[in-house]
């Protein structure tokens, strides 16, 4: 049987929004969230995720933890 493991609902209002994105309680943890989140922004450069669960806050926290480790990583100094 297949099924999803992680949605996210997107509107447009004043610009792309996510309005939400759900990942399945046994997949957490595992990276479909991120991947998804990764996908959307992709399609979607401008749009906009905030989270109202403290769940959603942890999540959006690992994401921003790891961009700016990846970024800090990334850089290379000619110094």
């Amino acid at each position: 049987m297949a099924y999803s493991v992680a949605q996210a609902w997107i509107v447009e209002g004043y610009g792309w929004y996510i309005d939400w994105l759900y990942v399945m309680d046994g997949h957490r943890r595992q990276g479909f969230g991120s991947a998804l989140l990764k996908a959307i922004t992709e399609r979607w450069p401008d749009v906009e995720f905030d989270a109202f669960t403290e769940s959603g806050e942890q999540f959006l926290d690992a994401i921003e933890e790891n961009e700016s480790l990846t970024s800090r990583g990334n850089r290379h100094d000619d110094d």
